[in-house]
């Protein structure tokens, strides 16, 4: 079976290092032939062509979307793919039509989060996509992932429970082994033995709710308790959020 991921790749984030632990796990399963699409350049195709992972990027920093639409149905005509799995609006809308203009017999797309709360010009922007990328959802594909309860419930309101499907992340326990012990680790990072420790590691980004963390272990700690809350990760929000 040919399976290609048809992703966006300009971060190096949850739906990145998802992406590439998937493929690599998938690696060794028999009669799978797996390859990727990527419409950027950077750490996630590096990472695949480091995997053996039959890697192509139509970068959309030089094409328009037009140019990569005629690239994706040359590269479906040549390949073949029997599945294709989509991750993003864009991705998703282009591999679509391509996949439908070349017969592809299968179309599964993964919601990764729910949508960034921009604001003017580009929340206008992102609800012309959302609106497309359901039409889409909607007649196009075959599978939704939901990588989350709360996002498979409001993916099963717009779509029904027939096409929406839960799989939460993988995660390559290789990678995240720590070689201190715990208490030298907490002594790191400032904190007693005896702290209850609230955590989240991602993105820095409205999306990911870390200010409402924040609000959360005050009223905690206001309460009584003896918490302490740890942010991990990169973004705009940072210097917001250390404030």
């Amino acid at each position: 079976m040919r399976v290609c991921h048809v992703a966006h790749g300009d971060l190096w984030a949850g739906a990145e290092v998802h992406l590439a632990t998937l493929l690599e796990a998938l690696l060794d399963v028999p009669d799978l032939e797996l390859s990727a699409v990527l419409l950027h350049e950077g750490r996630l195709a590096e990472v695949l062509r480091g995997q053996r992972i039959r890697t192509v990027v139509f970068d959309e920093r030089r094409s328009s979307a037009w140019k990569i639409l005629g690239d994706l149905v040359e590269y479906f005509k040549r390949e073949r793919p029997d599945l294709v799995h989509t991750h993003k609006y864009k991705d998703n809308m282009l591999a679509a039509m391509a996949g439908w203009w070349t017969g592809v017999p299968g179309l599964v797309r993964i919601v990764h989060g729910m949508p960034e709360p921009f604001h003017g010009m580009r929340r206008l922007r992102m609800a012309a996509y959302e609106y497309v990328d359901g039409l889409v959802n909607r007649y196009a594909v075959d599978s939704i992932i939901a990588v989350s309860a709360n996002i498979e419930q409001r993916l099963v309101e717009r779509f029904g429970s027939s096409k929406v499907v839960r799989i939460h992340n993988g995660i390559d326990l290789r990678q995240v082994g720590s070689s201190l012990p715990l208490e030298t680790v907490r002594r790191q990072l400032g904190l007693m033995s005896d702290d209850l420790v609230v955590g989240s590691v991602g993105r820095l980004t409205p999306v990911k709710g870390q200010s409402t963390l924040i609000e959360a272990v005050g009223l905690l700690k206001r309460g009584g308790w003896n918490v302490k809350g740890l942010l991990v990760g990169e973004g705009p929000l940072r210097n917001e959020l250390q404030e």
